[in-house]
């Protein structure tokens, strides 16, 4: 009798570890510089954002090395792969059609072809391409290539927990010694300036108040739903104190930004926090995350109490503080309503400047198409003067102070809509999983990140009504979306 000839098995793909643990220090190391790294005013010009956009753009670089080495040293069936562009291809296409998170992957692929779109119709493609100056933080393909290819690396590699930890963890301690540095700005301490001087609205690393704020309001949910998981693992009074010290630094940091955009976006994302985690887990399992959010309030009061002895009325009270919240809203969304209205005047008009009197500009074509793709990435300083007779509309206004305005004047309507398509799928993903997670289909420690997200998601998409999106929260932003791709995928 004969037997059937033995069918080969699969070829092994074999790849070093030393170059996947290398890609995944190179992540954590941009997650921990980006929002971190400033200079000292004295040694060069634009001494807290330039270090930010080289340390994003080098570790990108390094990064693209890193996965070209990873490659080339991978084995499959005992010897080099080969180079099989087409092949690569297919798989990798294979791979995001059944992905659980494709929806958020094809997102964030328009994303970027609206940019391209917009980049082949833009009157002046060297901005486009590089930004208004290629050393700043801009809008152009330059600066928004770095977010992207974190995004992918993110997505694709977080597959444990113990990865996810250690990239929360550095968010975490990154977040803390930013708020270390923000708290001692608003008493007078700056290392980094030569003559530091009491402010009323800390900028932290960032230079602003909002960016600082923008960055604060993604990382105390997450903190907060990290630290959860060690529940079991501490006792409940040290479990209380340990995660109240955390959140408290940066809540403090938070307070002092006294940025009332992020401020209102907190407070909705603290009550879609409560709401999730309800949902989830139960009313009675609320009482610990609420204990810890309770403390740390609690020193926030204290730690806005101390006096600052030069400045008195720099340090109102905490009541103060939060009943400042509504007419400083209304007195800022003023002004916004102004450079909003202006903006959407130049979406509906499309000025452009008299080639004829100044030749040396190229001509605006195809008009009509403009509302569709835009001026082109970071064009919004040139267009946005074209309109508007106020005072306020004549200053060279760099941004729109609203995400989707800004980048109707950018990219058009195709590109705002993928930005939503990547807002709606990162929702749909996470209520996938806040479902599942009611069920009972994962592990608590699962469940409380998924509730942080979700709070998350919610309190950007409010601060980003009258904010401004600037490098340090932007890359926190598209790797956190990446962290919801690989959280549905583990």
């Amino acid at each position: 009798m004969q037997t059937a000839p033995a069918v080969d098995a699969a070829p092994r793909v074999s790849r070093p570890q030393f170059f996947a643990r290398a890609i995944e220090g190179t992540w954590l190391a941009a997650a921990f510089l980006v929002p971190l790294l400033v200079m000292h005013e004295e040694w060069m010009v634009g001494f807290i954002q330039m270090p930010k956009v080289f340390a994003l753009r080098s570790l990108a670089v390094v990064l693209v090395i890193l996965l070209a080495f990873e490659w080339a040293f991978t084995t499959s069936g005992g010897g080099p792969t080969k180079l099989d562009i087409v092949g690569l291809a297919r798989r990798s296409w294979g791979n995001v059609r059944t992905h659980a998170a494709r929806l958020v992957v094809f997102a964030a692929a328009s994303v970027l072809l609206s940019i391209f779109i917009s980049l082949l119709f833009s009157p002046v493609k060297s901005i486009g391409v590089w930004g208004i100056d290629p050393g700043w933080d801009t809008y152009g393909l330059f600066n928004v290539i770095p977010y992207l290819l974190y995004f992918a690396v993110v997505a694709v590699r977080v597959r444990s927990r113990a990865q996810i930890e250690r990239l929360v963890w550095t968010l975490t301690a990154t977040s803390i010694l930013i708020s270390i540095y923000g708290i001692g700005q608003h008493w007078g301490t700056d290392p980094f300036r030569s003559n530091p001087v009491l402010v009323d609205r800390v900028g932290l690393t960032f230079g602003n108040p909002i960016f600082a704020a923008a960055y604060l309001l993604m990382t105390i949910p997450l903190t907060l739903g990290l630290f959860m998981s060690y529940k079991n693992r501490v006792s409940p009074i040290a479990h209380v104190w340990i995660g109240s010290g955390l959140i408290t630094l940066q809540l403090t940091a938070f307070t002092f930004t006294f940025s009332r955009g992020p401020w209102v976006g907190f407070m909705v994302g603290a009550l879609v926090f409560t709401l999730a985690f309800a949902f989830v887990l139960g009313w009675r399992q609320m009482r610990r995350p609420a204990a810890i959010f309770g403390v740390a309030l609690a020193f926030v009061v204290l730690m806005n109490a101390i006096p600052v002895q030069e400045a008195p009325e720099s340090n109102p009270t905490f009541g103060q503080t939060v009943g400042s919240i509504a007419p400083d809203v209304a007195g800022g969304l003023n002004n916004r309503w102004t450079i909003w209205k202006t903006a959407l005047d130049v979406y509906t008009t499309i000025p452009w400047v008299d080639t004829e009197q100044y030749p040396e500009i190229p001509e605006l074509s195809v008009r009509w198409l403009r509302p569709i793709v835009g001026y082109g990435p970071d064009m919004f300083g040139y267009a946005y003067p074209l309109a508007g007779d106020t005072v306020y509309t004549r200053e060279l206004a760099s941004h729109g102070h609203n995400f989707i305005i800004h980048n109707l004047i950018e990219i058009g309507l195709l590109g705002v809509s993928a930005y939503i398509f990547l807002f709606a799928a990162t929702g749909i993903m996470l209520y996938r999983l806040l479902r599942n997670a009611r069920k009972g289909a994962y592990p608590d420690w699962f469940s409380y990140l998924v509730v942080a997200m979700t709070s998350i998601l919610v309190a950007r998409a409010v601060e980003q009504i009258p904010g401004k999106a600037q490098i340090a929260d932007l890359h926190l932003m598209w790797m956190l979306v990446a962290f919801v791709v690989a959280l549905v995928a583990i």
